[in-house]
């Protein structure tokens, strides 16, 4: 974005604490405090998600990237595991509210006994 067009200004109070760690967050992606703000309010209005949940989806995202390459890896293709694995990927795309109601549902009883 080009800072002649942005004529607009959003001003919002901070303790020191929080100043601090925005300062911080910032410093990890080489942005300035205002810059890094700025970045996390725009990129989280697309997907309406907190930072904590941006960063959680994309550390699972990520895990979820790495052991379907991992397992894909380990089975030999045409192998009775390979095709296992190939239906249990395809059961969690295309059911995965039941499967996380059937889960969520087994550890409320696990946590009752």
């Amino acid at each position: 974005m080009n800072d002649a067009k942005r004529n607009k200004i959003i001003t919002f109070r901070v303790t020191d604490e929080e100043y601090t760690q925005i300062k911080d967050a910032a410093l990890t992606q080489n942005r300035d405090p205002n810059d890094w703000c700025r970045h996390a309010a725009l990129s989280s209005s697309h997907f309406k998600l907190t930072v904590n949940e941006d960063v959680f989806y994309t550390e699972l995202a990520l895990l979820r990237f790495l052991i379907i390459n991992g397992f894909n890896l380990l089975f030999a293709e045409g192998s009775q595991e390979a095709t296992f694995w190939s239906e249990c990927m395809d059961r969690a795309d295309q059911q995965g509210d039941e499967l996380f109601t059937e889960l969520m549902s087994q550890r409320k009883r696990g946590s009752e006994i």
